[in-house]
């Protein structure tokens, strides 16, 4: 059973995964790491859009960026994400939950390179 305080973390992740351009970096983010920009594209949305959905997708726990030059490479929490196998993209952990994420044919078209 959650005390308050984890209550509290997973309604917050919750809150983070509940809007659609997140769902979708989500998606993006479970098959490789990306920066800001590379996401911003694949997604359709400006950047300054796109760093204020990683900022609440960070604050609450999702993603985690590392320093590469001058860019930072965005790529799902190792604690809270684990990829998936047979047609899974993964596994988010939510608390004692878990929100899996299927792979669908045909389903989020890949980035341009």
């Amino acid at each position: 059973m959650l005390d308050i305080n984890q209550a509290r973390k997973v309604a917050e992740m919750a809150n983070a995964i509940g809007e659609p351009t997140r769902l979708h970096i989500i998606e993006l983010l479970a098959s490789e790491s990306l920066n800001v920009t590379e996401l911003a594209q694949a997604v359709g949305v400006p950047m300054v859009n796109m760093s204020h959905h990683l900022g609440v997708m960070r604050q609450a726990g999702l993603v985690e960026d590392e320093r590469q030059g001058r860019k930072k490479q965005y790529s799902l929490a190792a604690n809270v994400y684990k990829a998936g196998t047979n047609g899974s993209l993964g596994t988010i952990k939510l608390g004692n939950w878990e929100l899996t994420l299927v792979g669908t044919p045909g389903g989020s078209k890949k980035r341009k390179k």
